[in-house]
This record gives structure tokens, sequence and C-alpha cells, in this order.
């Protein structure tokens, strides 16, 4: 269950970062409103839990990107740390069993039946 909050954390921080700024900008760039978009794709994404390795990398990965970026306001930046350090989590403890990846990439248990096992003498 830990997981699963986790995850949904990231995601419901992803989603509102790119409807707010798909809703908010007035003069948005063709780049803005895709990243936009990307942005809630991937949240929409790491909700259900498909490939969430590569999602959270994803958001690792800009977040890192926008934390090097020239800004003044320290709150941005311990935003964008708080954020990182979710996601990084995310990405070592994988998604976790309530997800989509669980369903369809978990371990499987093997049975071999009984008469293919080596004769014994």
């Amino acid at each position: 269950m830990g997981l699963l909050l986790l995850r949904i954390a990231l995601s419901a921080g992803v989603l509102a970062h790119g409807v707010y700024f798909l809703t908010t900008q007035e003069n948005a760039t063709v780049f803005s409103a895709f990243g936009s978009w990307i942005a809630i794709f991937v949240g929409a994404m790491l909700l259900v839990g498909f490939l969430t390795p590569l999602m959270a990398l994803l958001v690792l990965v800009s977040c890192i990107y926008l934390a090097l970026q020239p800004v003044a306001d320290i709150t941005n930046f311990a935003r964008l740390a708080f954020v990182i350090s979710i996601s990084a989590s995310v990405i070592l403890l994988g998604p976790g069993a309530f997800s989509l990846d669980a369903r369809l990439f978990s371990r499987r248990e093997i049975v071999f039946p009984d008469d293919l096992r080596a004769p014994q003498e």
C-alpha cells in the first residue's frame, strides 16, 4: 500500500503540473503545450502503474533539468528536490503489487509435471 501511495503522490503532482500549464498559459508555444501533454501522459501512466520505472525516470530527468536552471526562488528548488526524491524512490522500489506492471510482468511460478523428471535408477 505504501508503494501505491507513493506512486499516486508522484502521478498527482505530475498530472496537476501538466493540466495547470496547459490551461493557464495564454501565449503557449507548441513546445510548452507538447510538454504539458507529455506530463499528463506520464502522470496517467504512473497512476495506473504502466512502465513505472521508465515514467519515473522521465520525471526525474526533467526535474533535474529544471533544478539546474538559474532560478532565484528557493521554494521552487525545494519542490523540485521533493519530486526528485519521490521519483527516485519509485524507480528504486518498483511499481508495487497494485499496478499494471505487476499484472503484466510479475514473477510467475513454473510448475513441472511429475512425468518430466529424470528417471531414478
